[in-house]
């Protein structure tokens, strides 16, 4: 896109106020320069669907076209448009009726399989298709404090979330990337599936009884489900809002949860309405954490005495105690989008993954309610993965897992025929 192009679909964008309310990506003119397309994620949309909208060079013409996809291109002589799902390459053909106007066909799968494929970009004479193929895969990596090295865990399956049952001797996760869910010993032996597809298993956490294991259906249910298997029971049913992340209180009869008003993790929409609520599993009432406006991220303390959350708004990681029902600051520097605290068995630390600018990413472990940061150990040659790559869970002994990227890319030409 020339200069001149871009300044114009700014100020069309600028000035339309239907499209304020997108977030834009993958701005992309035709050929010709007649026509502008780009990919958004609204707030009607669900999360994940990007939508694809439309508009002339000039600005004028706004509209969305009929397809969920994203980082889309034409081929040279604009006859198809090449573009992304969550995992697959589809393409549009288009042709000029008559009349001059612009008729869309029916959209066509062009690539399948175990594998992703991202990145369409037809070669010049629309023979051929050159696609970046990525095959995802995440290892579980224990940190052995006695050798000071990370060891696989888990036999090096491609798992992460893990969390370890009270009594220590089980472990639920999810596998990597197709989200199910799993227990099994701490060994690996007795492994039993719990969830099946279209089911998107995450942040698995056991009852205080060892009996259930709360889960999010990311983005918009938790459910509970037997440790020994059976049909999952979703709790807090809802539509166009965001449900995720749940935690147990000591109780067993009580969890925490998080919500927001909304179909979108982006956006201000999410930040300003996501927040921390309590559920009474035997009354179903729910009440609202006092405060915790603008929070996420929530993981309560074994005890139960305190909570840890994210604030979206102020980019720190805060202290909920239960007994005076008061915030706290624990961390303000080196988090941004936390997804993941670990508590210690004990409930005096909570482990994180820091980001900060000027120093390399590290593990470190908070004293609370002090705040005391200490370091545990240094990733700045570690290159973590998984759909939270800051997810981290402690073993028995307080030992920290992290999960390791191990997910390869390859590009492939895919020659393509048109009917």
């Amino acid at each position: 896109m020339d200069a001149g192009r871009a300044k114009c679909w700014a100020k069309a964008v600028e000035g339309d106020s239907v499209a304020r309310r997108y977030f834009f990506r993958s701005p992309i003119v035709r050929a010709d320069g007649t026509r502008l397309r780009f990919t958004v994620r609204g707030r009607k949309t669900d999360i994940g669907k990007w939508e694809v909208m439309e508009m002339g060079a000039d600005g004028t013409g706004l509209h969305g076209l009929p397809i969920h996809g994203f980082g889309g291109t034409w081929s040279a002589d604009g006859k198809y448009y090449f573009y992304e799902t969550d995992r697959d390459i589809w393409v549009l053909p288009e042709h000029r009726s008559v009349f001059g106007k612009v008729k869309l066909g029916t959209s066509v799968q062009v690539t399948t399989g175990p594998m992703v494929f991202s990145a369409p970009l037809p070669s010049t004479d629309g023979k051929q298709l050159f696609a970046l193929g990525t095959e995802e895969r995440v290892e579980l990596l224990h940190y052995d404090s006695s050798s000071q090295r990370l060891v696989p865990f888990l036999g090096g399956i491609s798992t992460g979330e893990l969390e370890v049952s009270p009594d220590g001797q089980w472990v639920a996760y999810t596998t990597y990337p197709e989200s199910t869910l799993w227990r099994s010993r701490l060994d690996g032996s007795e492994r039993l599936q719990l969830t099946f597809a279209p089911i998107n298993a995450h942040e698995p956490r056991w009852s205080p009884d060892g009996k259930q294991i709360l889960f999010s259906d990311v983005p918009f249910k938790i459910y509970v489900v037997s440790a020994d298997g059976g049909t999952p029971r979703q709790l807090m049913p809802g539509e166009h809002q965001l449900i995720w992340a749940g935690a147990w209180l000591p109780n067993g009869n009580s969890i925490v949860f998080n919500q927001a008003m909304c179909s979108d993790f982006a956006g201000p929409c999410f930040r300003n309405t996501a927040s921390i609520y309590q559920l009474d599993l035997k009354s179903k009432q729910t009440s609202k954490l006092p405060g915790s406006n603008g929070m996420m991220a929530s993981r309560v303390s074994r005890d139960g005495r305190y909570l840890t959350a994210f604030s979206t708004k102020q980019d720190k990681v805060m202290l909920y105690d239960f007994r005076t029902e008061r915030w706290s600051e624990l961390l303000a520097q080196g988090v941004e989008d936390l997804c993941s605290i670990a508590w210690s068995r004990d409930s005096k630390f909570a482990y994180l993954i820091r980001e900060q600018q000027t120093q390399p990413v590290d593990l470190v472990r908070i004293s609370v309610p002090d705040g005391m940061i200490e370091h545990v150990l240094d990733l700045r040659d570690v290159t973590l993965g998984g759909y939270w790559s800051d997810w981290v869970s402690l073993l028995p002994d307080d030992s920290p897992l992290i999960m390791l990227d191990k997910s390869t890319q390859e590009i492939y030409r895919l020659d393509l025929l048109y009917p």
